[in-house]
């Protein structure tokens, strides 16, 4: 940056896309050339709400994570919790279950176990 001089370099890229790329290449709504240079692997990760499996073992991750942020401990999850938390879509995907976690970490300020399994 702020040179002329050229220098070599080895970089990859990784793009992710909300849509179906290739439809949206092959409808005139992204670009073919970048569709082409962008393809050399693709990986299909379905929203949780396909993948319900997946919500407590990153609930439990993020909850980690904020316990060591926020230096604190949680309680563990009640059969009843963990069922809500299965049950819900994740409009936000992992996002929102990261931010979930926070707020069920950050609920223990009175170190009362059940405010905090209502936080979540």
């Amino acid at each position: 940056l702020g040179s002329n001089e050229e220098l070599p370099i080895n970089v990859r890229f990784i793009a992710a896309s909300k849509g179906d790329l290739r439809e949206q290449a092959q409808r005139g709504e992204f670009r073919n050339d970048l569709y082409y240079r962008l393809n050399i692997a693709t990986l299909n990760l379905p929203p949780l709400r396909e993948r319900r499996e997946d919500i407590p073992l990153l609930f439990e991750h993020f909850v980690a994570q904020a316990c060591a942020r926020y230096e604190r401990s949680a309680p563990e999850l009640t059969p009843e919790k963990l069922r809500e938390l299965m049950a819900h879509d994740w409009p936000g995907n992992v996002r929102e279950v990261r931010n979930a976690a926070d707020r069920f970490v950050l609920a223990l300020d009175d170190l009362d176990p059940q405010a905090a399994m209502q936080a979540v």
